[in-house]
C-alpha cells in the first residue's frame, strides 16, 4: 500500500517513540488534512509527541497536505463524528480510494461502512513485525503509553495475544 490518508492520532503515536520509519515500510506516502497539519503544525507548537511529525512534515518529503473536494460527504461525516478532523481524514480517502490511518473507534467504524482499508498504529507495528523489521512489538507500545498515548488495556492484551506476544 504505498500512499494513505492518516489521521493525527497515529502519527503521533508513531511519533511519539520516534519511530515514523515504521510508517514508511508500510506506506510510501501519506497525505494529510487541513486539520490534521493544524493540530500537529500550527496547535502543536511545543508538542513533545508530535516533534518527529513535525519536523517530516515540514521536509515534505514523503508526508504532504491535501485536501478533500467532495465537502457534502464530510458535512455527513462531521455530523455523524461530532465534527471532527477524521471526517476530512475519511472524506479524503473515500475521494482517492486510499487506505485510511486511524485509531479512533468512531473513526474506524465509519470508514469500514464506507468501504475503506483501515490501519492503526498497532497494525503498523503489525506488519513492520510480519516483514520481519522488528522482533517484538510490546516495548514500542509500553514507550507509547509512557510518552501518554492511550490504549485500552483490554486492546492491548488481545493485540499481543496475536502478535505472539502475551
Amino acid at each position: 500500500m504505498p500512499v494513505c490518508v492518516a489521521d493525527t492520532s497515529p502519527l503521533v503515536a508513531l511519533s511519539s517513540i520516534q519511530r515514523l520509519d515504521l510508517l514508511r515500510i508500510v506506506f510510501d506516502q501519506a497525505l494529510i488534512v487541513p486539520a490534521v497539519f493544524a493540530e500537529v503544525v500550527t496547535q502543536g507548537v511545543g508538542w513533545r509527541q508530535a516533534q518527529q511529525l513535525q519536523d517530516e512534515i515540514r521536509a515534505g518529503v514523503w508526508v504532504h497536505r491535501c485536501a478533500a473536494t467532495s465537502s457534502a460527504l464530510e458535512r455527513e461525516l462531521r455530523e455523524g463524528l461530532g465534527g471532527s478532523g477524521e471526517a476530512e481524514v475519511i472524506a479524503l480517502a473515500v475521494e482517492r480510494r486510499l487506505p485510511v490511518l486511524l485509531d479512533e473507534l468512531a473513526g474506524r467504524r465509519a470508514a469500514v461502512a464506507l468501504g475503506l482499508n483501515v490501519v492503526g498504529s498497532l497494525g503498523v507495528l503489525r506488519q513492520a513485525k510480519a516483514g520481519g523489521h522488528l522482533e517484538r512489538i510490546r516495548p514500542l507500545t509500553e514507550a507509547m503509553v509512557e510518552a501518554g498515548i492511550y490504549f485500552h488495556d483490554s486492546l492491548l492484551e488481545r493485540f499481543y495475544r496475536e502478535v505472539g506476544e502475551a
